[in-house]
Formats: structure tokens, sequence, C-alpha cells
């Protein structure tokens, strides 16, 4: 296998690993990261995480998602998944670096776990690798973060995602073969099954879940118990007496790039701290030709033999070997088996057209019909038109489409919003008879939102049972972006009472918050605060940010105060947040004075901090000092051609009668200039009785296609009146 000693540029891991498929590991790309140090010690990892909980998979023997004894029938097999608990980190890591005899405590939540229960450790890596986004034109659809002992092992398995896996500390085992192989993984259907874990007896007991479902699984064990080898290799031959897997150790700084679809058996050895970590980036896969083939080699059916050793001569493969889902296919397909080991040859017979018996008559031409008289139709977007490809393609091959490439088809059309299409897909999953999973439905969801359907996402939602957090906070957000704040709020209220989940992520209260105040619902914006000081996340500095703002626009400036005070640290957004309440109150030193603290303090300002200060340095009454202050400071932090500050120098400039200085900043916006900067420089026209320039400027508004406000036009007449110049105004 290929190893780098330093990243790829994207063009070189697009071309020589993604496009081949092949995977390779990198050194030295993750070694400017603080993690590869702070995360060696495991008291660093409580301490930041001390409040947090987090998911934590809980198995008797560090089997999760394999294959184990079904508990009715012990001679055949399940599908068995851990058992998940909410636990403090401290605590989870506690039985991570120190295993009880009892069970193996593994934190592998997937689902961007790494955003979303580790968020205070998001500044210790990258949020992103950078070289490979590039390449793969995305960010990560999730990021991971793993943290285990010896004792977790997970089965052979792939992933519908490119995988960038960066090892922190320790070593992970890989062991790797390609998607060709598929048949070597003898994937079969299981019926799934859960761990259940009682802390008081501390024992585990094994549940089918219900409604039954299966899962199709690897039924490949590559480390078989002891006394089981014999047996296993007689079940599995395809695999035991072919070619090996690639077996490859990740070392802590290095990452493993793990292309699609390719199978993995992962091992793990701990490092100094006592457990092994890991970070990887989940990217969007490509279904394209290389997806179409990997599905045409695993429909294909293939001899299940309970023989070491397969025959030499040809074998045609009757329904008996096939899968239930493929005896018409398998009617069809040979499997010539040649002398040499290993060598599986698959040759498909000719397909030659039917001849009919009976001459096909010469059509008589007819003359074309006269054109349409209506306007021409017009061009479809090519996202639709490869949505509808692929739809027409599979069905036209008669072959059911599986539910990861309708989840692809439905991402496509989340980001191209065509409503048509989304409807037209919706349908076609209806039709398909397949019941799609939550997280498929979650994404119906989210496509219907993005295409403007509110009223069928909301028809979908209320016949999705169950629902987890995600469905509840699509429909809470799309609620918010359509300004339906109420029922934002009706259904957060809902979610609640049916304990979807006791941590709430921060941009959901924030939407929560926004609602609270358009609908000046002050109550349960303090009920929210207060479950934040009760789950110990009031501290979150985007979530202050917005209580501080919250509080603001109710005029309760104490409040505000006792929340910016508590916190132990502060950024931007909460500075900034201070100053606008402040600004809103009239206190406009003391939003002076709040900025001047912020330089002292070494906090990054933005463009909406120093508009926001030139607001309230527009009503000191200074000359406009502070404010050319405030421009010199933008001008050195390079925000002087940001739209909202110059717009915020056009209104300070009017207002102290530095009419040609505000001149200057119209100017300087050019064609970024909005609505906003138009007005400003009116209203300094206005206010310096210069009625002429006023007027002038109106007409330079409407060649301009702005539309003037009615009460800006009102001013003009007045000012102009005392001119005795209204009959210059349009």
């Amino acid at each position: 296998m290929d190893r780098l000693l330093s990243p790829p540029t994207p063009l070189q891991f697009l071309r020589d690993f993604v496009s081949q498929n092949k995977p390779c590991i990198i050194s030295n790309a993750i070694s400017h990261w603080p993690a590869l140090s702070l995360w060696l010690n495991p008291s660093y990892l409580s301490t930041v995480l001390s409040s947090s909980l987090v998911s934590l998979h809980l198995t008797p023997h560090g089997n999760a998602d394999a294959l184990v004894p079904h508990p009715l029938h012990p001679s055949s097999l399940c599908f068995v998944s851990a058992h998940v608990q909410p636990t403090p980190f401290p605590q989870a890591l506690d039985l991570i670096c120190q295993p009880p005899d009892h069970l193996v405590a593994y934190l592998q939540q997937q689902n961007d776990c790494f955003r979303t229960e580790y968020g205070e450790l998001e500044s210790d890596c990258d949020d992103h690798i950078p070289w490979a986004s590039d390449a793969l034109g995305c960010l990560p659809e999730a990021v991971n973060l793993w943290i285990g002992n010896h004792l977790s092992e997970t089965s052979f398995h792939k992933d519908h995602y490119e995988n960038l896996y960066a090892v922190v500390s320790g070593e992970k085992h890989f062991l790797l073969l390609p998607p060709t192989d598929v048949h070597r993984m003898y994937i079969r259907e299981y019926p799934a099954a859960r761990y259940s874990y009682s802390e008081e007896s501390e024992e585990f007991c094994l549940e089918l879940e219900e409604p039954q479902r299966y899962v199709p699984w690897c039924s490949v064990n590559p480390y078989p118990p002891a006394g089981t080898e014999k047996q296993e290799r007689s079940k599995f031959p395809l695999y035991f007496n072919g070619p090996k897997p690639f077996e490859v150790t990740v070392k802590a700084g290095e990452i493993l790039y793990l292309p699609s679809m390719w199978f993995h058996y992962v091992r793990q050895s701990p490092g100094e701290g006592g457990c092994t970590i890991a970070v990887n980036y989940w990217y969007d896969m490509q279904f394209d030709i290389k997806y179409a083939y990997f599905n045409f080699l695993q429909s294909l059916p293939y001899p299940s033999t309970d023989s070491p050793k397969m025959p030499e001569s040809e074998c045609e493969v009757s329904g008996s070997h096939a899968s239930p889902n493929h005896e018409s296919a398998a009617k069809d397909v040979e499997f010539h088996i040649t002398p040499e080991p290993n060598k599986l040859q698959i040759q498909l017979p000719l397909r030659i057209p039917k001849q009919s018996s009976k001459p096909t008559p010469t059509p008589t031409p007819s003359p074309a019909p006269p054109p349409p008289a209506t306007s021409p139709i017009p061009k479809t977007p090519s996202s639709s038109a490869t949505i509808s490809d692929v739809l027409r393609l599979m069905d036209s091959l008669s072959l059911p489409i599986p539910p990861d490439i309708y989840a692809s088809l439905i991402k496509e059309c989340t980001l191209t919003r065509h409503s048509r299409t989304a409807l037209h897909l919706h349908s076609h999953i209806k039709k398909s008879h397949i019941k799609p999973s939550l997280p498929l439905l979650n994404r119906l969801l989210l496509m219907h939102v993005a295409c403007g359907h509110l009223d069928i996402a909301r028809h979908l939602f209320d016949q999705m049972l169950p629902r987890d957090f995600n469905s509840w906070a699509i429909m809470i957000v799309a609620c918010v972006h359509a300004g339906e704040f109420e029922q934002a709020i009706d259904y957060f209220v809902l979610m609640k009472r049916h304990n979807v989940m006791l941590k709430f992520p921060a941009w959901i209260i924030v939407c929560l918050l926004k609602s609270c105040v358009l609908v000046k619902n002050m109550e349960l914006g303090k009920q929210l605060h207060g479950q934040l000081l009760k789950l110990g996340v009031s501290n979150d500095l985007s979530l202050s940010g917005s209580l501080i703002d919250f509080y603001g626009h109710f005029k309760c400036l104490d409040d505000a105060n006792f929340v910016f005070s508590q916190l132990s640290r502060h950024n931007t957004v909460t500075w900034t947040a201070k100053m606008v309440n402040s600004c809103r109150e009239d206190q406009f030193n003391k939003v002076f004075e709040d900025f001047n603290e912020m330089g002292r303090r070494g906090i990054r300002k933005n463009g909406f901090t120093l508009s926001s200060v030139l607001k309230a340095c527009a009503r000191m009454d200074d000359n406009g000092m502070s404010g050319r202050q405030v421009h010199a400071n933008a001008i050195k932090l390079g925000f002087e051609s940001d739209v909202f500050v110059q717009c915020g120098l056009i209104h300070l400039y009017g207002k102290c009668g530095m009419v040609r200085d505000a001149e200057k900043a119209f100017e300087l916006v050019g064609d970024k200039r909005n609505v906003a900067c138009w007005n400003a420089l009116l209203v300094g026209y206005v206010h310096n009785q210069l009625c002429v320039k006023a007027i002038k400027l109106l007409y330079r508004m409407k060649e301009a296609g702005i539309k003037v406000e009615e009460s800006l036009v009102k001013d003009v007449r007045i000012a102009c009146a005392r001119r005795n110049m209204t009959d210059k105004l349009f």
C-alpha cells in the first residue's frame, strides 16, 4: 500500500487515489493538531468534557455491530448492536481506560458525534481535511470521534463514504479488501438484535428488535475463535483460500484514506493514556459507475459450498445456490471455475433479440403535426435530468433501487431545490414499496423543506413514527425560516414532552430564542435559559450571545449583563451583543468604551461589530471624533470595503455634517451598495439641508431601480419646502 510522507495536492489525491478507488496512508498531515499532544493526557479530556454527556456503547465482549448466536436459536446467528447509554464523559473514559471484567466500553456513536457531542474539542483539530475537501469538492458530511481499548473490535463491513481516518493516540489495525471481493464476504441477511445492560445485575441481555428487521452483513470472521478454525474455513472457502487481505497499521499522527465500499475489519492497540483515539471524516461518495459495477457484482449469485475445495469442472448455478432475490438471474449466469486456485470467471451469455415470425409492416409516413402555439418548454436543470435518468435506467432494468441510492438522489435534489423533481422522487419511493428508514425519511423531510413544500413536510412529519431529534429539528428550523415562529415554538414544546433529547445543540436554542423575540414570548426564553443552567451548558459562547441579545430585545439590560458577567471567557459575538444592547438603551458612550475594551483584550472585531459601534458614534455629541477612530480601526482590520461598515460610515458622516466624507464612503462601496447605503446618504443630505443633492439622489435611486420609502420622500419634500424647492421634486 502506498505511503505518502507528506499530504498530497488535491489533484494528486483525486487522480492517484480517489479516482482509482485505492487506499493509502498519509504521514505528517495532522502534525499541527494540538490534539496529538493534548489528548494523550486523559485528565485534559476529562476536564474539557467534564460537563458533557456522551453516548457510551457497552457490550459484553467488545463485539458491537457483529454476528453473535441467536438468542432463541443458538445454532443460527443474528446481528447485534451495542447497548447505548448517556454517560458523563469522565466516567465513560474511566470505563475505557480501566475496563472492568463484565463489560467493554467504546465511544463510537458516529452520526457526526464529534461536532455534536464533543464540540469542546473542535479547536484541537481541523474541522475538515483541506486537500481532501478540495479534491472531493465538498466538506465532510460527518466527523466522528472514536475512543476505545484493545478489547473492542469492528467486524468486516463497508461504508458508503470516502473515509479519512486520522489516528491521534495508539494504533489502529485494519484488514482491507476491495469492493470487487464482495463475493468473498458471504453477505447474508441476519435478524437485528440489541444488547440491553442492567447496572444492578451487571449483566447483558440479548433482545431481538421489534418489529423484526433484517440487516445484510458480512458473515466472515477473519479471526475465528479457538477450535472453530476448520469449520469456519469450510464454510467460507472463498475468503480463507483466497488472496490475503491487506494488513495495515495506522499509527498516531497518520491518516488512512479508506475509499468508499472497501471492506474493513478493525482492531486497535492503546496509546500512552490507556486508550486508542481517532477522528474520521466521512465525505459523501459519488454514486457513479464504480458503484453501479459493485452493485452488479453483488447481484450475481455465487456457489455456496461447504467444501474448502472447489470442483475444477464447469458447473451451472441452479436456483438452490442463488439467493431468493436473484433466482431469475441465476438461470442466465454460468460460473466457470478454472484449475488455478482462487480464480473465478463469470461469463454472461449473449442475449440475441427474438426475431418476429411476422413481417414488420412498413409504416406509412404521416404529415408532421403543426407546432403548438404555446411557449417553448423551459430547459430542465441538469441535476433533475440526472435524477430522472437514474430512475428511468433502474426501472428499465427492473432493478430495485437501494435506499442508499435514494438517499444520494434526495441529497442532490435538496441541494438543487428542484420542486418538480422532489415530488417525482418522493412518488417513486412510495411506489417502490420499500420501507424507508428513519434517516431516509429525515432526508425526505429536509428535501421538501428545501424545495418549499412545507405543507408536504408537515404531512410527512405527522406520519413519521418514530421520530428522532433530527426530525423535530428540521421542522423547527423550517418554520423559523418560513416566519412561522409560533409553530416553531409549538414543535419544540411537543419535542420536550416526548423526551426526544436531554441536551439540545446550541443552534436549535439560538433558533428558538430568535422565535421568542419575534413573537414576544419572553417566558419561554427564560425557561430555555433555566434549562441551559441546569444542564451546565450556559457557558457556551454562541448560546450566551443569543441570550444577551434576547434579553436586550426585551429591555432587560440587567439580565443581559448578568449573562455576560457569568462567562469565563468572551468572544466577538458576546461583546457585540452587549454593545448592541447598550445602543438600544441610548448608552452610546458605554458602547464606545466597550469597543475600546475589546481592543485591549485582543478580541477580534468583525463588520457587524464595527457597524454597530458606528451607529452609536453617530448619536454621540463629539463632532464625529469617535467615529473617525472606529473608521481608522476598520481600515487597519481590512474592513474598509465591507458594505455594512461603509453604510455605517455614510450614516455617521452624514449626521455629523461631513457630507464629503459620506459621499466618499458611498462611492467606495461601488456595485455592492444596498438600499441601506442609498437611504443613509439621502438622510445625510436631508439632515444637512442639501435639497438639490437630495433630489438628484432620488433620481439616481429611481434609475437604479431602488424603491424609495414614502417616509424618506416626505422628509425630502419638507426640506425642499423650507427652501421653496418643492416644484423640483418629482
